[in-house]
């Protein structure tokens, strides 16, 4: 490998942990309440103001101001291809 690989790597690596690190902050108030604060009471609300993060296996990931993540399950296995249209419109860092 040469120094022009190895360059190209390291930027990747930084940018991929620059896009991760990141919150967004432009359409979500910071008096909302918290994921934590909705475990504690064991209410959960019909419409959440969250954060995209991306997907894990049958589960899409959501994070809030504090970083808590949450993870909601959009399809039935992975063989589960109709389900994965739900997700074309997401974009990581991102209000929901």
């Amino acid at each position: 490998m040469n120094f022009n690989h190895g360059l190209i790597i390291i930027i990747l690596f930084v940018l991929n942990s620059l896009l991760y690190s990141q919150k967004y902050e432009k359409d979500i108030s910071t008096t909302e309440k918290r994921i934590n604060e909705f475990k504690k009471s064991g209410e959960y609300p019909e419409d959440w103001k969250l954060f995209y993060r991306g997907k894990e296996s049958d589960f899409v990931v959501f994070y809030d101001l504090d970083g808590t993540e949450i993870y909601f399950k959009y399809r039935r296995d992975h063989l589960d291809r109709e389900s994965e249209k739900k997700t074309v419109g997401f974009i990581s860092g991102t209000g929901i």
